[in-house]
């Protein structure tokens, strides 16, 4: 492929024309990539050779890198462009890394031969850095998954300052919640009373929940008994039920004298 291309760019300079006495030196650069590529994907370094005056003041020698071990040289291309009076060649190499990191691209010495002249001149470009970070799909994925650790963060700590201020107030508003309890515990006794025992159930575990919040025993020996309720064909137990009643009614006395 090198022969190739250092065939290629000598056919293409090596045209007829008159040779200019006055000729300046070709510019080289070693073109620089400006962000991070991700590893495994294919990118390009090229090198570009130019100069002002006529095609044939230059014969350019195709210029061979020396690539960091991290990287793998897939292929190469040569393109030719004239803009008037000023002639440019490109090299461009492409390129797979193998690993992440920071590598420098040593300067690349390119040949040439001025035209007319009998020996061999070169010149050596800049010398660049290219980064490689990670795979892009993962690193877009970390960077979401750390966003959504930052948003659940944020509700967490939200939740936490909403608890700790509604603990603050509670003694303030403990009146008007022993109102809400004895009312709740006044519904349990009628609905009782009328055999509605899927409402009995839902007031109770209500009743339950503000008279004794930390008795989670008593919430789900009511919850399993309104699950029967509502789904079994059994008829409920009027015994077990009015346990039920009158511990509510003893917490409730108790917090009235408290």
């Amino acid at each position: 492929m090198h022969a190739a291309l250092m065939l290629l760019s000598m056919l293409t300079f090596l045209s007829q024309g008159p040779v200019c006495d006055a000729q300046e030196l070709p510019r080289v650069v070693l073109q620089c990539l400006p962000d991070s590529q991700p590893q495994s994907k294919p990118f390009k370094l090229c090198v570009s050779v130019s100069w002002e005056g006529n095609a044939e003041s230059n014969v350019i020698v195709t210029p061979e890198p020396v690539f960091p071990k991290s990287f793998t040289l897939r292929s190469s291309s040569f393109e030719a462009a004239v803009s008037e009076s000023r002639h440019q060649l490109t090299y461009c190499f492409t390129l797979i890394p193998k690993q992440t990191g920071s590598f420098t691209i040593y300067p690349v010495e390119v040949h040439f031969w001025p035209r007319g002249s009998k020996t061999e001149a070169s010149l050596l470009t800049n010398q660049c850095i290219v980064t490689i970070g990670g795979n892009a799909k993962i690193t877009r994925r970390k960077t979401l998954a750390a966003i959504a650790i930052s948003v659940l963060l944020i509700i967490a700590a939200g939740m936490y300052m909403l608890k700790k201020r509604t603990g603050a107030t509670r003694t303030k508003t403990q009146p008007s919640n022993e109102l809400h309890s004895a009312e709740l515990v006044q519904l349990c006794r009628q609905k009782l009373l009328q055999g509605d025992y899927t409402n009995f159930y839902t007031t109770a575990l209500k009743a339950a929940r503000a008279l004794m919040p930390a008795d989670t025993k008593l919430h789900s020996r009511i919850e399993t008994s309104l699950e029967h309720v509502r789904f079994s064909r059994r008829k409920p137990s009027a015994e077990e039920a009015n346990q039920i009643l009158h511990q509510l009614e003893r917490m409730l006395t108790r917090g009235k004298q408290v």
